[in-house]
């Protein structure tokens, strides 16, 4: 039997722009990172063949570098693949080009970049 496990919206880079003060912004933001640890903990303690995030990756179809290269670190850390399906928040196209701003940018970003292209 093939597990995996399921997962949607993580929507990195949010703005959180309702949230008046700049720091718990940028808690907020950070810990939208970190719940990608608890996600892989999950995986790997239901031995999941893959990760499936199926859609909303990022909050906009141009994510910065700086959140691009958090979640490649933190899907690096995980120990199955990654399969990323494009939700309205991401561009589509970008998503599933194998040339798309996402794989050039986290090919600069550290091992694994082949779990982010």
């Amino acid at each position: 039997m093939l597990s995996f496990l399921h997962s949607a919206d993580w929507q990195i880079g949010k703005p959180y722009a309702r949230v008046q003060d700049p720091d718990k912004r940028a808690k907020l933001r950070q810990v939208r990172i970190a719940a990608i640890d608890q996600i892989a903990q999950c995986a790997k303690e239901q031995a999941a063949a893959f990760l499936l995030v199926a859609g909303d990756l990022f909050d906009s179809p141009t994510p910065s570098s700086s959140d691009i290269s958090a979640v490649c670190q933190a899907l690096g850390r995980l120990s199955c693949p990654v399969l990323v399906i494009p939700g309205n928040h991401d561009h589509g196209a970008q998503a599933v080009s194998g040339t798309n701003v996402f794989s050039r940018r986290s090919a600069s970003a550290g091992p694994p970049t082949s779990r982010c292209s």
